[in-house]
């Protein structure tokens, strides 16, 4: 076997091994997770198309908010419809996502520079904890990765002899990636003073740009359709302020989409500085299959040897499989009039919970209905006395109430069906 298929496929295995590892266990599936899936699921439902997504965190003062792309919506239905709405199966597929794009940076880098730059991007890629976590759940910012590796591919491809057909395709890109995280305004600011740099034809940033309008088209159509609604909100946010405090540094998710450049970037430096020796080394197997075994052996023991008590970005001791549990167990009671409420977290409307019972055929009323309801399933760290006289709108607009039945879902959570009492 040639080298570099050895090395393309210790790459493969290792990038599905550590993202496919206690998945169910390590997958982050919380509020955002939950609002996606139920509107695809909605969505599909009514077979209403739309032309936005979800509505971003960062709003104007008076809590108004614009709005992402709707790919996020169209591109997981087709898999969820194949796997009868599995909640995990957006996960295999942005796991999918990502090993296209570890491939066609290795395939590209391989071919404009030489394999110890492919391998050692590949490495940095395979090896991420932060790229590994963000890869297994659906959320805007995590379609981006294959974004930036088809424009490094399409770069390295026209770098010396520009075509105008592959700068619409870069364009087009460029769009796609801009409706599903704006974030992407990066990317689109790099390749045009890229192109600026290159001195490229006119019709070369026509191209280009023709492409992205295209890409971004749902939006565009969107804000001529409502009086520019998306570009009003922006303006007003940035002459007046935003009501979320920004974070310094930002979180990592607002630069998931220059991580493949970054590792490219990083590759060559190393490659400048160690590249005869990291040659030398490729021409000896035995070397190569000692270190890459050592390499697997180690991060393997130091990060993902246990089972993890709480999965990424959730709730302290909670994770999808605790969700399914609970979602079974609400199921199971069958109930017509309920809502569902969790103190777990911020997502009091317990999101997530809602899509696993509406997909198993027990919907919940609204989030706007819970005085409605005649019984609310609670999920809560705390006993049912202080569960019962939580503040929380989701409680205190279905009180009073009375503990009809528990369950413990995990040492430190339970779960309580609560009983509308009649008021007095």
């Amino acid at each position: 076997m040639k080298t570099k298929n050895i090395l393309l496929f210790f790459l493969i295995f290792t990038f599905l091994f550590l993202r496919l590892y206690h998945l169910p266990e390590r997958v982050n599936f919380s509020m955002e997770q939950g609002k996606i899936l139920l509107n695809i699921y909605r969505l599909w439902q009514e077979k209403k198309p739309t032309l936005i997504g979800l509505e971003t965190s960062i709003k104007t003062l008076n809590g108004r908010a614009f709005y992402q792309g709707p790919w996020i919506y169209y591109f997981p239905l087709p898999i969820l419809l194949i796997t009868n709405w599995h909640p995990l199966s957006p996960s295999y597929l942005l796991i999918g996502l990502n090993l296209l794009a570890l491939l066609i940076l290795f395939k590209s880098i391989n071919k404009k520079f030489n394999l110890a730059v492919a391998f050692l991007t590949g490495l940095l890629f395979t090896f991420s904890p932060k790229m590994i976590s963000f890869s297994h759940f659906i959320w805007n910012p995590n379609f981006l990765p294959l974004t930036s590796s088809i424009l490094i591919y399409f770069w390295l491809k026209n770098f010396d002899r520009p075509k105008i057909k592959d700068f619409f395709y870069i364009g087009l890109t460029l769009g796609i990636g801009l409706g599903c995280h704006y974030q992407t305004v990066i990317l689109i600011f790099l390749t045009f003073i890229l192109m600026i740099y290159r001195k490229l034809k006119l019709k070369t940033f026509l191209a280009c740009s023709i492409g992205l309008l295209i890409g971004f088209s749902p939006l565009i159509i969107f804000e001529l359709k409502h009086n520019f609604y998306n570009l009003k909100t922006i303006i007003t946010i940035i002459n007046q302020g935003t009501s979320k405090k920004l974070k310094f540094p930002p979180p990592f998710y607002y630069f998931i989409s220059l991580m493949p450049l970054v590792y490219l970037l990083t590759a060559l430096i190393i490659n400048k500085m160690f590249g005869k020796k990291i040659q030398q080394m490729l021409k000896n197997k035995l070397k190569i299959k000692i270190l890459m075994t050592l390499i697997f052996a180690i991060y393997f023991l130091t990060y993902f040897y246990q089972k993890p008590l709480t999965a990424f970005g959730m709730p302290l001791n909670w994770s999808y499989l605790k969700a399914k549990k609970t979602a079974d167990i609400i199921a199971g009671e069958n109930k017509k009039k309920y809502n569902i409420a969790s103190l777990l977290s911020g997502d009091t409307r317990a999101y997530a919970l809602r899509f696993l019972v509406t997909i198993n055929n027990h919907p919940p009323l609204p989030i706007d209905h819970y005085p409605q309801a005649d019984y609310l399933f609670g999920i809560s760290p705390h006993n049912q006395q202080e569960t019962i006289n939580n503040s929380v709108w989701e409680i205190s607009s279905f009180c009073p109430c009375s503990v009809k039945k528990s369950w413990q879902i995990e040492k430190k959570i339970s779960l309580f069906l609560l009983q509308k009492k009649e008021r007095n």
